[in-house]
C-alpha cells in the first residue's frame, strides 16, 4: 500500500476517535467548548511533532510569505466553520450519521480541486467516489415524523444540510491547506506540511479562543475544566492533522479524501459499540458499498 494511503488511514482513525469523544463533550461544555477543545489542547502537540521534524531532518522552519499566511487562515477559519457545524449535526442525528454527511466533502474536495489546481481524476477515480457517495445516502437514510404525526422516509431532511455544509466548509479547507503547503516549497515535505498545521492550529486558538473569552466565557471555563478528555482530543487532533497534511502533500486531495471513507467505517463501529446507538439494515449496506469504494480508489490512482 502506498505511503499517502497508510497515512490517510492513520488521519481518519485519529479523526474518528477525536471526534467521538467531541460529541462526549458537547453536553459538559456545550457546542462551542467541544469545538475548541480540538484547538486548545492540540496546539503544543502540533508543535512539539513540527520541532521534532525540525531536530530529526537538522532543517530549520520554513519562511512564511504572505499568500501562505492568508491561505492558512482562509483553511483554518472554514475548518473552525466545519467543527462547529458537524457538532450542532450531532443534536439532529447520531454520531455515525453526522460524520457520514460530512463525507459528502471527499466528492466536494475532487470538484473543488478540478476547478481550482487543475487536477482532474480518471474516470475510474469518479466512479469510485460516486460509489462511495452511493454509500453514505443509504448510511444517511432515515424515517422523519413530522409534528403533525405524518412521516416521511427522506434520504436528506433539512437537518442534513449542517453535515453537507460541514462537508463544503471542510473541502474548501484542504484546497487550502495544500495550496499553503506548496507554497513554503521547502526541501523536507515532512516539515512544510508539519508546520502548515501547526500554523493552522495556532491560528484557530486564537480566533475561537478570544470569540470564546469575550463571548461565550463559561463554554471556555467549562473547556478547560474537562482537561482529562481534552488532552486525548488534542493528541488525537494533532496526529490526524499531521497525518492529513503531509498525505495532501505527497497526493490528489480526492484520492486522500476518499481513501479516508474508512473513518465512516470506524465511526460506526464507535457509535454502535461504545454510544451504544443503533445501526439499521441501510447503514450496514452503506458500510459495504463505502468498503468497496475504498478499494476501488486504492486500485485506480
Amino acid at each position: 500500500m502506498e505511503i499517502w494511503a497508510i497515512l490517510a488511514i492513520i488521519g481518519a482513525t485519529a479523526q474518528s476517535l477525536r471526534t467521538v469523544c467531541q460529541k462526549i463533550l458537547v453536553p459538559r461544555t456545550g457546542e462551542l467548548g467541544a469545538s475548541f477543545s480540538r484547538f486548545i489542547y492540540g496546539i503544543a502537540f502540533a508543535w512539539l511533532w513540527t520541532f521534532a521534524v525540525c531536530i530529526q531532518t537538522n532543517s530549520s522552519l520554513p519562511h512564511m510569505n504572505a499568500l501562505f499566511i492568508l491561505s492558512v487562515a482562509s483553511g483554518g477559519m472554514l475548518q473552525i466553520a466545519f467543527t462547529i457545524l458537524l457538532i450542532m449535526m450531532f443534536k439532529h442525528r447520531n454520531y455515525a450519521i453526522g460524520i457520514a454527511l460530512s463525507k459528502t466533502e471527499i466528492l466536494q474536495t475532487a470538484i473543488l480541486e478540478a476547478i481550482i489546481i487543475g487536477y482532474t481524476a480518471s474516470i475510474s477515480l469518479i466512479m469510485a467516489i460516486l460509489i462511495g457517495l452511493v454509500g453514505i445516502a443509504l448510511v444517511s437514510y432515515q424515517k422523519i415524523e413530522f409534528a403533525n404525526g405524518g412521516r416521511r422516509h427522506l434520504f436528506f431532511s433539512s437537518s442534513h444540510l449542517l453535515g453537507i455544509g460541514s462537508g463544503s466548509a471542510l473541502a474548501l479547507a484542504n484546497i487550502c491547506y495544500f495550496k499553503a503547503t506548496l507554497l513554503l516549497g521547502g526541501d523536507v515535505l515532512v516539515l512544510d506540511a508539519s508546520f502548515t498545521a501547526a500554523i493552522a492550529i495556532s491560528f484557530q486558538t486564537i480566533i475561537l479562543g478570544t470569540y470564546l473569552l469575550l463571548k461565550e466565557p463559561a463554554q471556555l471555563k467549562l473547556c478547560l475544566e474537562n482537561w482529562r478528555i481534552g488532552i486525548f482530543i488534542g493528541i488525537t487532533a494533532a496526529i490526524s492533522s499531521a497525518a492529513w497534511f503531509i498525505a495532501f502533500a505527497m497526493f490528489h486531495l480526492g484520492a486522500v479524501r476518499a481513501v479516508g471513507q474508512i473513518e465512516l467505517v470506524i465511526s460506526i463501529l464507535f457509535s454502535w459499540l461504545f454510544l451504544k446507538e443503533k445501526i439499521t439494515i441501510f447503514e450496514v449496506a452503506g458500510i459495504a458499498i463505502l468498503g468497496i469504494s475504498i478499494i476501488l480508489v486504492l486500485l485506480y490512482v
